[in-house]
């Protein structure tokens, strides 16, 4: 007698294991999982894009950018996923690509935070420190309770020789957070 395999999963449950598989840091078997899903459809974009995020924390930022690009010409309406990608073209030292993949989120989605925190530490890499600062002063607007986005902005307004208002930023990062070492030494 042949033994009774189970049928296989289907692609919404598979994705649903790899993420909580992402999530607890296997990245290992998060990967194999979304690779599964894209061998069975290719064009599913969520599963390139988690790849592209595998790639990114295993710090493959070339292989990232290929895939998060897939699925950004299959699905181009997710600001995250321009995000991302910008994030890995930061890492390649891509800057003035990551600023307009940062751009293009930012236009999906005008309140991701993360996008225009990353598009300041971007411009502020490429010597634009006032369209750098607008940045971080629109990441602070939307979410003010973040210590980094008043760090950078500090740096920025350093760089600027806008020193008061750089120790004010520095204080403000020291608040939110009192055991910020480098606002402490930057301040």
């Amino acid at each position: 007698m042949k033994p009774i395999s189970a049928p296989p999963l289907p692609i919404s449950a598979m994705l649903n294991a790899a993420i909580a598989l992402h999530q607890s840091g296997q990245l290992e078997q998060a990967r194999a999982g979304y690779e599964a899903i894209v061998a069975a459809q290719p064009q599913h974009y969520q599963a390139l894009h988690l790849l592209g995020l595998v790639a990114v924390q295993a710090g493959n930022y070339a292989t990232a950018v290929n895939l998060i690009g897939k699925a950004i010409d299959i699905f181009p309406h997710n600001a995250d996923f321009f995000a991302n990608r910008g994030l890995a073209l930061q890492q390649l030292h891509q800057l003035e690509a990551a600023v307009a993949s940062y751009d293009r989120a930012i236009a999906l989605n005008p309140k991701h935070i993360g996008a225009w925190s990353n598009r300041g530490m971007a411009l502020h890499r490429l010597g634009q420190l006032d369209a750098a600062l607008a940045s971080y002063d629109r990441a602070v607007a939307l979410n003010p309770g973040v210590a980094e986005f008043h760090f950078f902005r500090g740096n920025v307004l350093q760089a600027l020789q806008g020193h008061p208002a750089a120790i004010t930023s520095y204080d403000k990062a020291i608040t939110l957070r009192p055991e910020y070492v480098q606002a402490f030494f930057n301040r």
